[in-house]
């Protein structure tokens, strides 16, 4: 039932994006028609408008669709990693204290290769990590 819920509110959002785009559109044409009624000279440049308006309503309806497929991802994701965490109340970070954007619960990012001290991880060894006990 949830997983219909979740489809129809999906849906929702797209139809609602498509129909704002749609309307931009709309009225970027009636903008274009009105200047070349004003100036038959303009001609070019309204059909040149209309063609970009029609241009940027398909972007904006693609990006929407990104945007929920994006989202759908990371959701399977987030349960991906949920079903295979060892510690099942782990709230989307995993045993390393890192969520899934690369960030520690320190803030800083590993990915860059930064500790949560700011320093360098791929520097030279520390004195304390080079020796070696007998």
């Amino acid at each position: 039932m949830q997983a219909v819920k979740d489809k129809l509110q999906d849906m929702t959002a797209l139809r609602k994006a498509k129909a704002e785009a749609k309307a931009q559109e709309k009225a970027e044409k009636e903008n274009a028609k009105e200047m070349m009624n004003n100036n038959p000279a303009d001609k070019d440049i309204a059909k040149a408008r209309m063609d970009i308006a029609h241009e940027v309503r398909r972007a904006k309806e693609a990006e929407a669709a990104m945007e929920l497929h994006v989202a759908k991802a990371g959701e399977r994701a987030e349960r991906e990693i949920a079903k295979h965490s060892p510690y099942p109340d782990a709230g989307g970070m995993n045993m390393h204290g890192t969520n899934m954007h690369g960030a520690n619960m320190h803030g800083s990012n590993m990915m860059e290769g930064k500790n949560m001290h700011g320093t360098n991880m791929h520097g030279p060894p520390h004195d304390s990590h080079t020796h070696i006990r007998k």
